[in-house]
């Protein structure tokens, strides 16, 4: 009786599970629909957020550091810094990693081994900043990133005020922002003769995104916060996110996607943030956006006083240069163009009069806003660098014209001889 029973009542059951599935699917659709019906509001109310997450989708690195699986990825060959924040680790030479990077003995990619005292045979010069910088400084590698630039232009033009020839050591990496350039200086100025500092672009994307210029690279602390890492849901969550937004272009389109996607890369990175310094970032607040920049501007000032006077007391030999960026002083081909744009064109003119003015009061910095002014090729083959390939076809090789700058610059400002180079074409 009770086996004819569940038979009888199986169409019953069926019925049952079907109606609750259907209930469940119809509360679903419509939180969905509701969801991204409050996304489309979201942006609409704030459209710049949309194309930030949409940026973030499409370029490939930008989650990507952050719970990189690769064998030498950014999370794999750079370890915590107690000043800097994070540098190259140490690697030893035996190590599947080190043939790429290279890494000196305090992290610096591509470069000698800092000297233990300041050398009487070559003059000796730490260059400073992102990853332009970096670029200029290193030697060609595995990926030929830089060709040792800014030495052999140094060499090439310039008579060094003591000893035989300039050497240039990398002190520099990409991603650093103001104070790392006044903190290499700090640490490491004594084993040098002179500095030089290239910068301006990463503090100005900070700016751009509504941080302090001073904020470290939050994208590149986080990745190697190896306690966050294991943070499984909230990575897993992301990281399928991410691909998902990658692969799937219908799906990086949909309203709910993208703000789930933002507000989660943003939690993410609040609470690695927090759990691992104690403390937040100051966000622009209440202040108005003009105080807010205003602010900013002044506060890079007083960075370069600062590292200008660090350098002064070490009897260090010292120049700053504003970087060239796209937004000023070239006429850009489309190729150039289309480069997401990460700072603002006004910013960089505000910052800019920083280091005219102080120029103007004497202090050894200028501006290379100009630099290609009458290049027409395509120069850059992103939103920042130029190429690092010293034959690459139909792109002007910066680097080598910034290097050479900076050199004819440098000689002026330090009153050194130039050689006698015959006339290029």
């Amino acid at each position: 009786m009770k086996k004819h029973f569940l038979i009888f009542n199986r169409p019953k059951l069926f019925k049952k599970i079907k109606l609750a599935t259907f209930f469940l699917l119809t509360i679903l659709f419509t939180l969905l629909l509701f969801g991204e019906i409050f996304s489309r509001v979201y942006f609409a109310l704030n459209p710049d957020q949309e194309q930030k997450v949409q940026d973030s989708l499409n370029q490939k690195n930008e989650f990507a550091r952050l719970v990189n699986s690769e064998d030498c990825g950014f999370n794999k060959v750079r370890g915590l810094h107690p000043n800097f924040g994070f540098i190259y680790k140490n690697l030893r030479k035996d190590h599947k990693c080190y043939k790429k990077l290279e890494p000196n003995n305090f992290g610096f990619l591509r470069t000698r081994n800092y000297p233990e005292y300041k050398s009487h045979e070559s003059f000796d010069i730490l260059l400073t900043g992102g990853s332009v910088a970096s670029g200029l400084a290193a030697y060609g590698g595995y990926f030929r990133f830089g060709n040792t630039y800014l030495e052999r232009a140094l060499n090439k033009y310039v008579i060094p005020p003591k000893g035989k020839k300039f050497r240039i050591y990398n002190g520099a990496q990409g991603g650093w922002r103001l104070p790392s350039q006044l903190i290499a200086i700090s640490l490491y100025g004594k084993h040098f003769s002179g500095v030089i500092s290239l910068d301006g672009y990463n503090e100005l994307v900070n700016l751009n995104y509504g941080s302090e210029i001073d904020t470290i690279d939050l994208i590149g602390y986080t990745s190697i916060v190896k306690s966050y890492q294991e943070k499984s849901f909230l990575s897993y969550f992301l990281m399928n996110c991410f691909r998902l937004g990658q692969s799937y272009s219908a799906i990086k389109f949909s309203n709910l996607f993208l703000l789930l996607y933002s507000k989660g890369l943003s939690i993410y990175i609040d609470q690695s943030i927090n759990e691992e310094l104690g403390y937040t970032f100051f966000p622009q607040g209440t202040k108005s956006e003009v105080d807010y920049i205003r602010e900013n501007i002044e506060k890079f000032g007083h960075y370069m006083d600062t590292m200008n006077a660090s350098a002064k007391s070490q009897g260090l030999y010292f120049a700053h240069f504003l970087q060239p960026v796209r937004q000023v002083g070239k006429i850009l081909t489309e190729k150039e163009k289309a480069f997401k744009s990460h700072i603002k064109r006004e910013h960089y003119i505000l910052l800019e009069k920083e280091f005219l003015q102080r120029k103007e009061d004497g202090m050894n910095v200028d501006s290379l806003s100009n630099l290609l002014s009458d290049i027409e090729e395509q120069t850059y083959i992103d939103s920042i660098h130029f190429t690092m390939m010293q034959d690459q076809k139909n792109i002007f090789n910066g680097n080598e014209l910034l290097a050479k700058t900076i050199a004819l610059k440098v000689a002026k400002m330090w009153n050194l001889k130039l050689k006698n180079v015959k006339s290029e074409n």
